[in-house]
């Protein structure tokens, strides 16, 4: 079975930025900041999916995080960080400008 992959592609954001420039709307916010928002979009499309997989969160360090069930992933109302609850209790909390990319199945995605 193929597994599922997950990345933001930078055409998506380069996208994002010209459709909001072509609307005349004004954004102070770079690629970086839409970069993030997507991975967010996308974390929590993944956590929202039913059925349910679990996935992983892989970071800029190299270490990846399991979301074992939709309650295992929580978003903070900044908008820009997440909690994960591991495995053995523990718990992290996530810059989202930290997150490579998302897999299933021990798959890793392609890195954005």
């Amino acid at each position: 079975m193929r597994a599922a992959r997950r990345s933001v592609s930078p055409s998506l954001v380069l996208d994002c930025v010209a459709w909001t420039a072509w609307r005349g709307v004004d954004t102070d916010i770079g690629a970086e900041q839409i970069t993030r928002i997507m991975m967010l979009k996308t974390l929590k499309e993944m956590r929202d999916a039913a059925p349910f997989k679990r996935f992983e969160i892989h970071l800029s360090d190299g270490r990846a995080l399991t979301v074992a069930t939709p309650d295992h992933l929580f978003f903070m109302p900044n908008g820009k960080e997440f909690l994960v609850v591991l495995p053995d209790g523990g718990f992290r909390f996530v810059d989202a400008a930290q997150v490579v990319s998302t897999g299933r199945n021990g798959t890793r995605a392609r890195s954005r």
